[in-house]
């Protein structure tokens, strides 16, 4: 009776352990994504894209698009380093 007590707890004690692994594996992932994608927001090819893909501008704006964002980008980037001065 006890031996099967026991092999039940360390059944579920290894399926918790791995499944907290896995989780924690999982999440390191997802996290990871979220920084890249903020870092390559940061960047001033990224910022156009984020915004070019939410403007959804045709072939004749595009250029003018882009001009405006980089000018945009430009700014944010001085605003965030004053800020961390």
């Amino acid at each position: 009776m006890k031996s099967l007590q026991i092999k039940s707890t360390l059944i579920i004690l290894t399926t918790l352990i791995i499944g907290m692994g896995i989780g924690f594996e999982i999440g390191e992932i997802i996290v990871r994504g979220h920084f890249d994608e903020m870092n390559e927001f940061r960047q001033p090819r990224g910022f156009v894209t984020v915004f070019e893909d939410i403007i959804k501008p045709d072939s004749l704006q595009k250029p003018l698009i882009n001009s405006i964002l980089l000018k945009y980008h430009e700014k944010m980037e001085k605003i965030s380093k004053e800020r961390y001065e």
